[in-house]
């Protein structure tokens, strides 16, 4: 059963027994008034603030981390918007043949990103096919930037700026991922695959976790070589 789908009859069980104790708890104060037993009910104001006040403290919580997620990916996606404008920019240190071929692949690139967060709420399953057309998009700018960078006409050091800067863009992927996943639309049990790579990415791999129908991470991909360690996550 997913999540969603336990929660929200659990949620209208605990109102309706919390209004059940309230009803019946009303109707055993008004019978020992009546047999003048008030003396037994003055204990009750404290336990009724202790109560009232775990209730506070139980929804400044919960809305205090609403509001740190919603911070949080509102960051991410700065961040990622810097990450890709910074990579843009240093295509210029690129050979002039090679650029066009780049600049088109990274309009393509935001454009699909974009479109997966845009259509995440209402259709995670397309969300999850969009975001592998993101990775694959990540494969063939990496490879059209090495390909550039190879060419005798490239500028000395060029690399050395543009590279870290495609890295950082395909990282921030999988971050934006994972804070997604901390607060999931749809969730429930599944497993997972580490698989391994030599491609790009921090000390030559990157990791990309590839998710589930129901939008939870079912393997995570270094690439084109696959180890499989299957795991309940």
């Amino acid at each position: 059963m997913e999540l969603i789908e336990f929660g929200l009859p659990l949620a209208f069980g605990l109102f309706v027994g919390v209004l059940a104790c309230l009803a019946a708890g009303r109707r055993i104060g008004r019978r020992r008034l009546a047999a003048g037993l008030t003396e037994a009910g003055g204990g009750f104001v404290a336990v009724e603030g202790a109560i009232f006040g775990l209730m506070g403290l139980m929804i400044a919580f919960t809305f205090s981390g609403a509001s740190s997620r919603f911070d949080d990916r509102r960051h991410l996606v700065t961040e990622e918007a810097n990450d890709i404008g910074t990579a843009w920019l240093r295509i210029e240190l690129t050979p002039t043949e090679a650029q066009p071929k780049l600049r088109g692949l990274f309009r393509r690139y935001v454009d699909s990103r974009i479109r997966t967060y845009k259509i995440w709420p209402d259709d995670p399953k397309e969300a999850m096919a969009e975001l592998g057309r993101t990775n694959r998009l990540q494969q063939e700018i990496w490879t059209a930037a090495v390909a550039a960078c190879r060419d005798p006409a490239a500028a000395p050091g060029g690399c050395i700026l543009l590279m870290p800067a495609l890295n950082a863009m395909i990282d921030i992927t999988t971050t934006r991922l994972m804070a997604t996943r901390l607060h999931p639309i749809e969730g429930r049990e599944h497993t997972f695959r580490a698989e391994e790579k030599d491609s790009y990415g921090s000390h030559g791999e990157t990791v990309v976790f590839e998710l589930g129908p129901d939008g939870r991470a079912r393997r995570i991909r270094f690439g084109e070589n696959y180890i499989d360690a299957v795991e309940s996550w």
